[in-house]
């Protein structure tokens, strides 16, 4: 009886691990460009440590555009 109450705790606590968000060091990469073009683009990353959605937003809030420069930003 107890291993089964042992055996069912461990099995829950393992469900319950699976289902929630890990917060990992994410890459976001950001290009720089003039006029939309790749000629003379410079690239940067920089690391989030976020859930992979949040990362994802928090990035993409970084492109931008400004006096003819382009700057997109993506999730590696």
């Amino acid at each position: 009886m107890n291993k089964k109450i042992i055996f069912t705790a461990i099995l829950g606590l393992v469900m319950a691990a699976s289902f929630t968000s890990c917060k990992k060091d994410q890459t976001c990469k950001c290009t720089t460009s003039w006029d939309d073009t790749a000629f003379d683009a410079t690239t940067s990353e920089t690391k989030i440590k976020d859930t992979k959605k949040k990362a994802k937003t928090k990035c993409e809030a970084m492109s931008s555009t400004f006096a003819g420069s382009v700057t997109k930003c993506e999730i590696q």
